[in-house]
């Protein structure tokens, strides 16, 4: 799908595998790492992450903080705290989420981000409501910025995961 000449895309592939810009890490408050995804790219990108997120203080639900990479082959990681399924506020959150984190990528003349299905993996949040959310915020994103993003890779490493946004992107 294009999107004011933005190509949004849904890939079934390792995040790591991607030849991008910036990457996003759906991290926790303390941005410090955790499970998941979050600590897979903690650990890729080793101890200086760490002590670069240590310096950012964290963030709140819905929030967007930026690093510079390592050793992973990506130049930036924009990490973000999307909402807990148990929040009462999440839909709402998670779109404030990816309009956070899409500004972020503009505010850094990003032009090549992966975004992971955020707060579908430990946040348990339903993948058929979080995909049309997100979905529906990089359109609006999108279509009402002047955004230098060129490509968006929706990358899921699910495969349910990854027909349900691209169902959606078909449409």
């Amino acid at each position: 799908m294009i999107i004011n000449s933005c190509e949004v895309q849904a890939i079934y592939k390792d995040i790591f595998d991607l030849d991008v810009e910036c990457i996003v890490n759906p991290a926790n408050n303390s941005l410090l790492g955790g499970g998941g995804l979050d600590g897979l790219i903690h650990q890729n990108d080793g101890e200086e992450l760490l002590d670069e997120t240590v310096k950012l203080a964290g963030t709140y639900t819905s929030g967007a903080k930026i690093t510079k990479t390592h050793k992973l082959k990506n130049d930036y990681i924009i990490h973000v705290v999307g909402p807990m399924d148990s929040n009462k506020k999440k839909y709402q959150l998670l779109e404030k989420t990816y309009l956070n984190l899409l500004s972020l990528a503009d505010e850094y003349k990003i032009k090549t981000i992966a975004i992971p299905a955020i707060s579908c993996g430990a946040f348990a949040m339903d993948i058929k409501e979080a995909s049309k959310i997100a979905i529906s915020a990089i359109k609006s994103y999108l279509q009402n910025n002047d955004s230098t993003i060129e490509k968006i890779y929706i990358c899921l490493n699910n495969y349910k995961f990854f027909e349900e946004y691209q169902n959606l992107l078909n449409k």
